[in-house]
């Protein structure tokens, strides 16, 4: 293959060989037409390019971190489809490893002729073979012989490892199973009614940004005088002063502003409650300046699209990593998991609310939280609050033969 035709013509044949839908053919093809649309002098350097083309567009926020995954997934195809590699097709996942007896087999597969194929069911399925090998491990060699107490064990187990609510998405699982080993009267009900109650999960306090880490971001935000920099400045405006989340940020269309009111309205995609947010004057002016002076005309009501063509509504996850990239400019350091991102503006503004002390059923209705439960861990950021509660030492004698 030495053509851009050519190459779309086996590719074309090889998604009818692999059974794609006529719509997924459609956009695989707009996909590989995009990575194809700037010619290099080989068909492998067009590729490269095309590589670049679409880094281009994600890096201007044009494109999602996930299209651009998919992208780069089919550019590699693409160049497997030149050099006859069908390997790259497919990935392989490794499956969960465990050993079972002939006995956890047979009910194993038992088990498995109840359940479908969608992800849950998958996961119950795994879940079961990985508690039943766990069942193995500590000498227990048939189904009848388990009792609740190995049951809470088992549990007590994942919970030590697990971060979040992963426990319970475990326990989750194991009820389907104990409800099936139930009903098949090959263990008691007391093995289904040991793990009904939710397990208490262990949140880990993730961070707020300092005062010197918003200053270094304003200034990196207010230093880009284009298009681009002035919507990203809007987004951080309202971030910073609202606590709102960034797919509602980029969600806001021209009716979620009342500029006589001087508020932002809008439902929560994530919890579906309405909340009403005062329009600051320094978020007005930048929204105001982005509407007028650099937003691309487009017929979208969304107030925040794209600034490279083909214009469309900003994506999430683009300004998340427009986020990034300003952190990084400003030396902020960031780790996997950290927690030092877009969503951080959040939990910044709920503790500077506690710490300025707004009762937390106020900041609970501002942020929009279902419940004051969730609202309560910003108490958690507020160091001068905490170190108020705390209870001095005078008074308290040291143990007889302890330092003084």
């Amino acid at each position: 293959m030495n053509t851009t035709k050519e190459l779309l013509a086996e590719l074309d044949r090889q998604l009818v060989a692999r059974q794609y839908t006529v719509k997924g053919r459609q956009l695989v093809r707009g996909v590989c037409t995009t990575l194809l649309s700037v010619q290099g002098r080989t068909l492998k350097a067009t590729i490269r390019r095309g590589i670049d083309h679409v880094r281009g567009i994600h890096a201007h926020g044009g494109m999602s971190m996930g299209n651009l995954k998919s992208h780069m997934r089919w550019a590699r195809r693409l160049e497997g489809l030149m050099e006859g590699d069908e390997s790259i097709w497919y990935r392989i996942k490794p499956g969960p490893t465990y050993h079972l007896s002939r006995h956890y087999a047979n009910v194993l597969d038992n088990f498995r002729s109840i359940l479908g194929d969608r992800p849950f069911d998958r996961s119950s399925l795994t879940a079961a073979g990985l508690f039943f090998d766990w069942l193995i491990g500590r000498g227990i060699k048939r189904i009848g012989s388990l009792t609740p107490e190995l049951m809470l064990e088992y549990v007590a187990k994942i919970r030590s490892t697990s971060k979040g609510n992963g426990v319970n998405r475990v326990r989750s699982n194991l009820k389907r199973l104990a409800a099936f080993l139930v009903g098949k009267a090959l263990v008691p009900a007391t093995c289904l009614h040991a793990i009904s109650l939710p397990v208490r999960c262990r949140h880990r306090l993730l961070p707020a940004f300092t005062p010197t880490e918003l200053h270094s971001l304003t200034q990196e935000f207010e230093s880009r005088q284009d298009g681009y920099g002035r919507r990203n400045l809007a987004v951080f405006r309202i971030a910073a002063s609202t606590g709102m989340r960034v797919g509602d940020i980029v969600g806001l269309t021209f009716r979620d502003i009342d500029w006589s009111a001087g508020e932002i309205r809008c439902v929560q995609s994530k919890t579906g409650v309405p909340v009403r947010c005062p329009l600051m004057h320094d978020v007005g002016e930048a929204l105001r300046d982005y509407i007028l002076n650099f937003r691309p005309k487009c017929g979208s009501d969304r107030i925040f699209v794209t600034s490279m063509t083909p214009i469309r509504p900003l994506a999430s996850t683009a300004m998340t990593a427009a986020f990034a990239r300003a952190m990084k400019s400003c030396g902020i350091e960031k780790s996997a998991y950290d927690g030092k991102s877009l969503h951080a503006m959040r939990r910044t503004v709920g503790r500077d609310l506690v710490t300025a002390g707004v009762p937390l059923p106020t900041v609970q209705q501002i942020l929009g939280h279902s419940s004051v439960r969730a609202t309560s861990r910003y108490v958690a950021l507020d160091a001068h609050g905490l170190r108020s509660c705390a209870l001095g030492l005078d008074g308290i004698e040291p143990a007889e033969g302890g330092a003084r």
